[in-house]
């Protein structure tokens, strides 16, 4: 029986937390980045049976914390769209579904940064207390169908939670 983690991602001086299962047999924590004065973090996750350097697939999640004039998820996806073709032309990019909390993307980066291909599954997520960007990252340029559906059902199930 495979054992599943909820990872609990706790925003320091705000009181919820990200809930996103990953199954422990599989993935590890590789890097915790925190700016606890900005209220930013960012967690990575790897493969057990990789090396961060030479990964295949990353799980990441990216607080920002919340500020007075964020803008919208979708406005943030496209900033993040925008940065990302200024660096590579050919990044494709696909809106899976807009939410109310936020939105669900496809990035698909091929011929790019002098490396691999990338394919990002992502979901923004605005709650009453932070900005949280989640993503599934691989080294392919396609996903097969029934492997692309689980990780953004994946993206679905994430959910915020009230920490008092």
């Amino acid at each position: 029986m495979t054992a599943i983690f909820l990872f609990p991602i706790l925003a320091h001086a705000q009181l919820e937390q990200l809930i996103f299962p990953l199954d422990v047999e599989v993935w590890e924590l590789s890097s915790y980045t925190e700016d606890a004065q900005n209220g930013i973090s960012i967690q990575t996750f790897k493969r057990k049976d990789e090396s961060i350097e030479e990964w295949s697939e990353l799980v990441e999640v990216f607080n920002a914390g919340k500020r007075p004039f964020d803008p919208s998820p979708l406005d943030l996806m496209y900033k993040l769209k925008a940065m990302r073709q200024k660096r590579c032309a050919s990044v494709s990019w696909n809106i899976i579904e807009q939410r109310p909390d936020g939105v669900i993307f496809e990035a698909n980066a091929t011929g790019c940064y002098q490396r691999a291909d990338e394919l990002e599954l992502g979901r923004i997520i605005k709650s009453r207390d932070n900005t949280w960007h989640v993503m599934y990252v691989t080294k392919v340029k396609d996903l097969p169908r029934d492997v692309r559906d689980a990780w953004v059902r994946w993206l679905y199930d994430i959910r915020v939670e009230l920490f008092w």
